[in-house]
């Protein structure tokens, strides 16, 4: 079996498996409630019950907020990229690997769409890699990223 590590990782830092949905906006409490109802353990991992638990909790409401401004762009490009950067890059603050693929594939064609060939190759190409991670090499979504490219 082969482990990848999906971020940079600390000597001595503990590796921990998520027993919620990886791309749950959940609060820090409902998180909490959750494992504890589900799972009957109190979770005390840094991302529920760490120093910076509220602000957390205030990216995570922003990652709903962007996704429904998604959903009511009505297939603007220039929204759609615009919220797809910022959901990249508050799911990074909170090291949500999973879902970001998704949103690397809409922002590359959002910037396609827009004529921005150059970010839509760093965007393709970013999620290519991201693809190759989570699903593995060869998968039908690094592949599709890879027909993407040569159409851009």
């Amino acid at each position: 079996m082969e482990v990848i590590a999906l971020r940079p990782l600390h000597s001595g830092e503990e590796i921990v498996n998520s027993y919620l949905n990886p791309s749950t906006e959940s609060s820090s409490s409902e998180r909490l409630q959750e494992l504890e109802t589900a799972w009957n353990f109190p979770c005390r991992c840094s991302i529920c019950a760490g120093p910076d638990v509220s602000k957390s909790d205030a990216r995570r409401r922003r990652i709903t907020e962007a996704k429904q401004r998604i959903e009511e762009s009505r297939g603007n490009p220039s929204e759609i990229l615009k919220y797809a950067e910022l959901l990249l890059d508050l799911m990074s603050k909170e090291g949500m690997v999973i879902p970001k693929g998704d949103y690397l594939e809409l922002a590359a064609m959002a910037s396609k769409y827009l004529g921005k060939r150059k970010e839509a190759l760093k965007f393709a190409r970013t999620a290519k890699k991201h693809w190759d991670v989570v699903m593995g090499e060869g998968s039908q979504e690094s592949k599709a990223m890879v027909d993407f490219e040569k159409e851009v």
